[in-house]
This record gives C-alpha cells, structure tokens and sequence, in this order.
C-alpha cells in the first residue's frame, strides 16, 4: 500500500517495495519540472542493499548507501530529508524544487513522512 504527503508544491510517496530479493520501504520525492509530475528522488531504504536514486525519471543517478546510511538506511533518510533536501533536488537537476523546499516549512510534512514509513513495515507483512 502506497502513501502520499503533499508538502505545498513537493509531494512524498511511500510503499514497502519487493525488488531483485531485497525489500524495504521506498520513499519518493516529486515535484513539478517542465510542467509535469516528476520524481526527482527516490529512496530504497532495502534491508541488503540501500541506495538512493537522484533524477530517477531522468539521467538516474544510483547511490549506494554506506557506512551509517546502510545501518539505519530509514533514519538516515528521514535526516537527509530533514537537513539536506535543497540540496539533494539541486543534484537532481530540480533547481525550481530545490527554491521551493528551501522555503516551506516541512515539518508536518515530515513527520507524516516518517510515521507513513512505520506504517509501511506493517502493510509488508
């Protein structure tokens, strides 16, 4: 089961994803770019093999996470969000999201976020 938190002109989805034998929730970012609906990150937060995609609808840039990130890949995600997302939708080739989230306040939106990705362990199941 997928969920969705608008957060003003950005908007976060989250599900619990099956992939390649890995699993673990996905959280996505979008926002508009060239008129359209576009995701500009998504996060595998998987138990084997986390990583991070920047512009998955464009040239996608896959990261693998490591160190701190591959231990708590969902914490470390949720704190990238919290601290770092202008600057991760700048890489992603989002500048207009990157304006765009460097000004709205995120914190409900976040928290949403965050008890949504709680959520998706039990729709897992």
């Amino acid at each position: 089961m997928e969920r969705w938190i608008n957060a003003e002109e950005l908007m976060f989805r989250v599900e619990y994803r099956h992939f390649g034998g890995d699993e673990g929730p996905a959280i996505q970012v979008f926002a508009l770019r060239d008129g359209r609906n576009q995701e500009l990150l998504r996060f595998d937060c998987f138990r084997l093999n986390p990583h991070y995609h920047l512009d998955p609808s464009g040239t996608d840039e896959v990261t693998p996470m490591v160190g701190k990130a591959k231990d708590d890949p969902v914490n470390w995600t949720l704190e990238q969000l919290r601290t770092n997302l202008p600057g991760m939708l700048l890489q992603a080739r989002g500048s207009e999201a990157s304006r765009i989230a460097a000004q709205i306040n995120l914190t409900e939106p976040l928290r949403d976020l965050s008890d949504a990705v709680k959520d998706s362990f039990s729709d897992s199941l």
